[in-house]
């Protein structure tokens, strides 16, 4: 013992208590050292969860992580009726994390529970832990709206982002239902972010009616509007009107285009390379002629195409894709979705003819990120020719159809309620960061796809992943109807709806309708 207090550095004359002391202290110190190697020790295995519960966003790419905290071999168990999730793995050794996601792209309509058991591979040790994973419905949520009154019924038919901040609408101001009687104006409102308004200008013929149709940026900071124009070149008869403007709303120089003799109408553009844009519309001689131009910054005509494939159809929307192909959609004088892709010089690529037998309309097309195209339209068919969807009335319900870059279908899907449903000529359709569509359409009845509250219709919003499956769907009354007439996607994934809410339900001393906003973002 003395030779070992002399190690420890102890002296010959210390107190016999000091010298138990010590001593225990050295044998505390070696029953630690064989703790940390492991020798002379057993650990009891166990098994938890980091957390008790998680929760997954509510989209169709929603996902989360866990985390298995455990010395041993464990398995993982997911309740039954839970296939809408699936885990990055089943089984492990030891803490591990688990990434969990939707199987599938499995929709939710309802809030949805899994319950994951784990337990340990050796059937002898009663161990076990259960975690809870939550996903709410898919849903949106309307973050704010702005209502901008007027005299008499004014609306928004489109809108578009500004590259500088904020967004542009157009429409008309002060109209009073009937073309060519003088009270309507093309009205065009630059809003910031919030949607708070900026400036607003409304240009037109003191004589007859002008409604502005499409707005798109421009390189150097401004705007083309493009616009229907009566009694310019004739009274009574309409033109295209194309207006370029400045930043600050300042008029840079306008054409008009067209014949004294027929009626041109102006129904969509786009914007092509080099700050060139492309005009669609409808020359009436009267026979329907649908009309393609692509003209240069300054306005002058560069070319000028006629589908006269289809003579006595109306054309509605258009699209161009990053090599410069245009998607032009049109209602054919059959009653048929007619899908023309054209080069960048305006010749056919192909076009197609889709519908039942009973009428179709096309009435917006957006071209998407795989080269091919989504089209938006009504349609009465059902279970039969292109529509392979069960009509839910006698009224039209919408038809979405997806076709790829060689204009072969992908899917198609019928949507509707008990009442006529609505899509908009030239409304859009936005293309969400996750792969799939947004689309803001007329809504008769709050039943069938569109809710289930049964109130009366009004804007109906809904949204399709890349197949084409409803991930979610909301109806926005209001007491006198509500129009949804142009879409805008923000970077940020939330969006914004223009159109038009009606102000009272009395024509002719009352009734008017004004020019709404509105921001949503799915949650």
């Amino acid at each position: 013992m003395n030779e070992l207090l002399y190690n420890l550095g102890a002296k010959p004359h210390i107190p016999t208590y000091m010298k138990e002391i010590l001593l225990a202290l050295f044998f505390f110190q070696v029953f630690i050292s064989c703790e940390k190697e492991g020798v002379g020790t057993t650990e009891l295995p166990y098994l938890q969860f980091y957390q008790a519960k998680i929760s997954i966003p509510a989209n169709v790419s929603g996902s989360a992580d866990f985390v298995v905290q455990s010395n041993t071999d464990w398995e993982l168990l997911v309740s039954s009726g839970s296939d809408w999730l699936q885990l990055s793995k089943s089984s492990g050794h030891g803490t591990d994390t688990i990434h969990v996601s939707v199987a599938g792209n499995v929709v939710a309509g309802q809030p949805r529970t899994a319950i994951v058991t784990a337990k340990v591979a050796n059937a002898s040790l009663n161990l076990k832990a259960e975690l809870t994973i939550e996903q709410k419905a898919f849903d949106v949520e309307l973050l704010s709206q702005k209502i901008l009154a007027g005299k008499l019924t004014n609306y928004f038919n489109a809108i578009t982002a500004d590259p500088a901040g904020g967004f542009l609408c157009v429409g008309t101001n002060n109209f009073t239902g009937f073309p060519g009687i003088g009270f309507g104006d093309a009205w065009i409102v630059k809003c910031n972010n919030d949607g708070d308004t900026l400036w607003t200008r409304t240009m037109g013929n003191k004589t007859e009616d002008d409604a502005a149709k499409a707005v798109i940026p421009t390189s150097d900071g401004g705007f083309i509007v493009g616009a229907t124009s009566f009694g310019y070149q004739r009274p009574g008869r309409s033109d295209w009107w194309i207006i370029k403007m400045q930043s600050n709303g300042d008029t840079a120089w306008t054409r008009v285009v067209g014949t004294p003799d027929y009626y041109e109408y102006l129904t969509s553009m786009v914007p092509a390379s080099n700050g060139d844009f492309i005009v669609a519309g409808i020359k009436s001689t009267p026979v329907n002629n649908i009309q393609i131009t692509k003209f240069d910054r300054n306005g002058n005509t560069i070319w000028d195409k006629y589908l006269d494939e289809f003579i006595g159809g109306n054309t509605r929307s258009m699209s161009v894709t990053p090599d410069g192909s245009i998607y032009v959609s049109l209602g054919t004088s059959g009653g048929d979705y007619g899908i023309v892709k054209l080069n960048a010089n305006g010749e056919k690529i192909w076009s197609k003819v889709l519908g039942s037998n009973k009428g179709d309309d096309p009435l917006s097309i957006q071209s998407t990120a795989d080269g091919g195209c989504i089209v938006a339209g009504t349609s009465y068919g059902s279970e039969n020719g292109d529509v392979t969807g069960k009509n839910h009335s006698s009224y039209t319900d919408l038809w979405i159809v997806k076709l790829d870059a060689n204009g072969n279908m992908s899917w198609n899907k019928l949507l509707g309620g008990s009442s006529n449903d609505f899509y908009s000529s030239n409304a859009g359709i936005a293309l969400t960061p996750d792969g799939g569509y947004v689309f803001a359409a007329i809504a008769g009845v709050q039943d069938g796809d569109v809710g289930t509250n049964q109130q009366n219709g009004g804007t109906w919003l809904f949204k399709l992943n890349n197949s084409g499956q409803l991930l979610w769907s909301k109806a926005f009354a209001s007491p006198n109807g509500n129009q949804a007439n142009g879409l805008l996607m923000n970077s940020d994934g939330s969006f914004w709806v223009a159109g038009s809410v009606n102000s009272t339900a009395t024509y002719p001393s009352d009734d008017h309708s004004d020019g709404w906003l509105m921001k949503f973002k799915e949650n």
